[in-house]
């Protein structure tokens, strides 16, 4: 890597006075912005994770009703149920 060095004869003021003039410092305040950014960050997990929840809820009611319809407790009741004897067939009158 080159480096150049210039010597010079005589300091011009004026141009460092108008850089002066021009020059702004500032100071952030980094913990603030750490915090608000890690508040922000909070946000967005707790989101994600509420999402998260609702989905896992709705998974579970899906597959419930699904294994409800799979299973067959809901067609075994007495109303849907009649015997032989309801219908007026009797075995004995067969032979």
């Amino acid at each position: 890597m080159q480096v150049r060095k210039i010597r010079v004869a005589k300091r011009s003021n004026e141009i460092v006075n108008r850089l002066n003039k021009t020059k702004t410092e500032e100071h952030p305040d980094f913990r603030a912005a750490r915090e608000e950014r890690d508040g922000k960050e909070r946000e967005d997990k707790k989101k994600l994770q509420r999402l998260q929840k609702e989905q896992e809820k709705e998974e579970l009611a899906r597959k419930q009703k699904e294994a409800e319809l799979r299973s067959y407790t809901t067609l075994f009741t007495e109303d849907n149920m009649s015997s032989n004897k309801d219908n007026g067939y009797d075995s004995d009158d067969f032979m």
